[in-house]
């Protein structure tokens, strides 16, 4: 079964006279921040309420409903794991943030990708697990 048919991806799009090395940095900077430092109940508890929000949010429709259900059900889920999202979403604790973090954050396992204007190129290979996870 696939019980999980994401990817997890961090964006950046540097201000005008940022480098994109220097975002590059900083968005690795944040993540070895999140890995040494961890999260707070504080954070964790703001956004499961945020999850829990739209959670409901996206059940109140028609084709809301339809499209969580169907994939759910066609990645060998239950009708019944859908409706325990709220507890189980309830129960995830920062400890649990963090040792996953630990995992998805592993660099390497990332992958970054540029998109340059047309014309430019990048200097030098990029080497293999280098760069901010993405």
């Amino acid at each position: 079964t696939s019980l999980d048919p994401t990817t997890f991806r961090i964006y950046a799009s540097p201000r005008p006279g940022v480098s994109l090395d220097d975002l590059e940095m900083a968005v690795d900077g944040e993540i070895e921040r999140l890995l040494t430092d961890g999260v707070s109940g504080e954070e964790v508890a703001r956004v499961k309420k945020r999850m829990l929000a739209e959670a409901v949010y996206a059940r109140d429709s028609l084709s809301g409903a339809a499209r969580i259900f169907g994939t759910a059900l066609t990645t060998g889920q239950t009708v019944d794991d859908v409706e325990a999202w709220p507890e189980r979403i309830e129960a995830v604790t920062a400890e649990e943030v963090e040792t996953v973090a630990r995992l998805v954050l592993d660099r390497r396992r990332s992958v970054t990708g540029k998109l340059l204007p047309s014309g430019t190129a990048e200097t030098g290979p990029a080497e293999a697990g280098s760069g901010a996870a993405g």
